[in-house]
């Protein structure tokens, strides 16, 4: 019998589950890919505060609801291997603050720290992010398409990658920009570090968000592993996707000892 690792699988602001699709093709079988909604997108219910920590909550009680109804398809509580991209790795990451199950953390594109600090300077202006949260409030779906303008702007492939992956609500969307402008997770990679939980850490060479330096500090504070992929963006498992899921076909033979039944 093949012996198999659930792989949970949390999204970026502004986007669906369905950003997965092209990595969740390539990735072996003995990898078992489950994907979440955050909270507020893909008609998952709104956070009820716009606050990191209403953001996770809200996706704590969204897997456990899960968890109860289908229990063999969205068990998350069997100390699995959880993968997050941009936000959803932020929340990745204050989901095991939390001390859920992780067994192991995969960041693409994601920093424990999204806005510039003294010291954390390779980052996005805090000004930036307050703008995109009072711009929502009038018209989000301007601000939906600037972000991802912005994402686009790489390469051909990253504008064909944030084409139609996309539903949220307003609040969802306030909650999540919220999240990120508070999210200061530094301290909890030291945690990771303390407690040997594996993590990888991948990034682009030409992330307009999440410059490679951040993504490499943040690798080092959390004694983990970090791969920036040359001409990539900010969705790298989009653009560079076959590259990507061996990069973490191979962190998951070479780190996790104990495959899940």
């Amino acid at each position: 019998m093949m012996r198999v690792h659930p792989l949970h699988c949390l999204p970026g602001w502004s986007f669906t589950s369905s950003i997965f699709s092209e990595l969740v093709s390539y990735l072996p079988a003995r990898l078992e890919p489950r994907l979440w909604e955050l909270p507020g997108h893909g008609g998952s219910p709104d956070p009820a505060a716009n606050t990191l920590d209403g953001v996770v909550t809200a996706q704590v009680s969204s897997i456990g609801s899960a968890t109860t109804y289908d229990n063999d398809k969205s068990r998350a509580e069997d100390g699995s291997i959880w993968l997050g991209w941009s936000l959803g790795g932020t929340m990745v990451v204050d989901m095991w603050r939390r001390e859920l199950p992780i067994k192991a953390l995969i960041m693409i594109a994601a920093t424990p720290r999204f806005c510039v600090a003294e010291d954390w300077p390779d980052a996005v202006q805090r000004s930036d992010l307050e703008a995109m949260i009072e711009a929502l409030e009038k018209n989000p779906q301007a601000v939906v398409k600037r972000f991802r303008s912005n994402l686009a702007s790489v390469s051909a492939a990253d504008r064909q990658a944030v084409r139609g992956v996309g539903q949220a609500t307003q609040a969802g969307l306030v909650a999540g920009l919220n999240a990120l402008l508070e999210a200061d997770l530094r301290s909890v990679l030291d945690g990771l570090s303390e407690r040997e939980v594996p993590s990888l850490w991948i990034g682009g060479d030409r992330d307009p968000l999440v410059p490679a330096a951040a993504l490499e500090c943040a690798a080092q504070l959390a004694g983990g592993e970090s791969c920036i992929i040359p001409e990539a963006g900010h969705l790298p498992h989009v653009t560079h996707s076959l590259t990507v899921a061996e990069l973490i076909d191979d962190f998951v033979q070479r780190r996790i000892s104990e495959p899940i039944e």
